[in-house]
């Protein structure tokens, strides 16, 4: 019986004795995971403050000046006018009315075919970068929304410039 005894001890003992090796074991792969996850962590806070000063610095830089080509529908001169990427198509047809010496109602401007009706939408919301050719229509003067000349929508399936 007091054989059983030792041997079951010996037992209870190697169990234990692997129980704290697991224990030491589980405690090591939890320590690397934690030093993974700060190695990560430090990582994604240092893309984030790179984000962060790249952002100030374009916020810093203001917006970006563009010129737009203002092109008429019907022949006519094109214009070259300045303007920031936060202007608004308002501020591109009082400027474009100003040098055309017309009222503004009798401007309509469009991009590609597609209306700029939106007058508070800003150029750059409207996809107007550095260069883009505009058409500028004038209207009649007796029905403010119908243009002198219709303006022709591209054609369904084809590349516009």
């Amino acid at each position: 019986m007091r054989a059983r005894s030792e041997q079951a001890r010996a037992e209870a003992e190697v169990a234990l004795q692997q129980e704290r090796q697991a224990r030491v074991a589980a405690q090591s792969l939890l320590e690397q995971e934690r030093e993974r996850y700060r190695e990560l962590l430090a990582r994604a806070r240092g893309e984030v403050d790179a984000a962060q000063t790249e952002l100030e610095r374009a916020r810093s830089r203001g917006p970006r000046i563009v010129r737009i080509l203002a092109r008429p529908h019907e022949p006519g001169e094109s214009f070259e006018i300045q303007a920031s990427e936060n202007d608004t198509v308002g501020h591109i047809k009082a400027t474009l009315a100003r040098e055309l010496k017309v009222s503004l109602d009798r401007l309509m401007l469009a991009v590609a075919g597609r209306e700029l009706a939106c007058d508070w939408s800003t150029i750059g919301d409207n996809g107007i970068v550095d260069r883009s050719p505009i058409t500028f229509v004038l209207l009649s003067p007796s029905s403010p929304r119908v243009p002198t000349t219709p303006v022709q929508q591209p054609a369904s399936g084809t590349d516009t410039p």
